[in-house]
């Protein structure tokens, strides 16, 4: 092996001891991974690597994004402040906080927070301000004058401020409107589920492409779906708000040459975004021959930011 991805972006987390695990395959046995501290009742807890490492030579990127949280930004925090890993993707959500639970009356449990996770380094976890979030449920910018400077093993800069910021920023790749709609609505896996009826095999995962578009498009129109553009439901709102202002009779005219202009049909649409589509249609026809493993090949197919990151001169 030359390098190694740790895929951490969408990971929500999960159980901490299961988080140091993962940190002590590439750290010294006895290195600090995280601590939580909270009021003198609670106090400070230190969790430290129990096990050998597999591996102290290995270059490491571990990819995030701002659906990684809670333990998954425990293992990031915790390579990017021992200097053992890059980090690459985009700010993580900003989760650190420790729940206890608390018996009640009648077999109620109350969930109190008591501590706050912090890294190597000292930076803690917890987004500063927690209560407003971009779109996507990522931290909004914080400005520096806000945050503080801590330094990793080797010297490093970082900031605390929500979240673990990448060494390497990679932006994920953006989907239409029309994308979202075809998954979340189910078209997408219903037509996998077709496909399936119809075809006894497939290639390998790797050697699978997807190449009956029509049947897909002829299969999608007859489904009920969103399938308006994301500017066309800009322009919607904006029409009802021009309405409630009394504006929308003054500027008819104009309204009505914008909608036109806006307006596509559901086949015309479909094969415009023909490109983002298709992964989507392989993933879930895959999974249904070659299970779970084989989505993943598809994932990686199509992943460009992972191509980035594994290109980056920095690994």
């Amino acid at each position: 092996m030359d390098k190694l991805v740790i895929d951490l972006r969408g990971n929500g987390g999960g159980m901490m001891n299961e988080a140091v695990n993962i940190v002590s395959a590439f750290v010294p046995k006895g290195s600090l991974v995280v601590s939580s501290k909270g009021n003198s009742l609670v106090g400070e807890q230190q969790f430290k690597t129990s096990l050998e490492p597999v591996d102290l030579e290995l270059p490491v990127v571990v990819m995030v994004d701002s659906g990684s949280a809670s333990a998954s930004e425990i293992v990031s925090g915790a390579l990017q402040d021992l200097d053992r890993a890059t980090i690459m993707g985009t700010r993580t959500f900003g989760k650190g906080l420790v729940q206890s639970i608390r018996p009640l009356p009648y077999n109620g449990q109350l969930k109190v927070t008591s501590a706050k996770y912090y890294t190597p380094s000292g930076r803690c976890v917890q987004a500063i301000d927690y209560s407003h979030r971009n779109e996507d449920g990522s931290v909004g910018h914080i400005p520096d004058s806000l945050t503080h400077e801590f330094k990793t093993a080797h010297g490093r800069i970082v900031r605390d401020g929500g979240g673990i910021t990448p060494d390497v920023k990679i932006e994920g790749r953006e989907y239409s409107r029309l994308v979202y709609s075809l998954v979340v609505n189910g078209v997408v896996e219903q037509y996998a589920m077709e496909f399936v009826k119809t075809h006894e095999s497939i290639p390998a995962a790797k050697d699978f492409h997807f190449t009956d578009f029509d049947s897909f498009v002829e299969f999608a129109k007859g489904k009920e779906f969103d399938y308006r553009s994301s500017a066309r439901t800009y322009f919607d709102q904006m029409k009802k708000q021009l309405e409630k202002d009394d504006l929308a009779s003054s500027m008819s005219g104009q309204l009505a040459a914008m909608e036109k202009a806006l307006e596509m049909d559901k086949e015309t649409f479909l094969r415009l975004k023909k490109d983002e589509i298709i992964p989507f249609i392989e993933r879930e026809i895959v999974i249904r021959y070659w299970f779970q493993e084989g989505g993943v090949e598809v994932d990686i197919r199509y992943d460009d930011a992972l191509r980035k990151a594994l290109s980056s001169p920095l690994i």
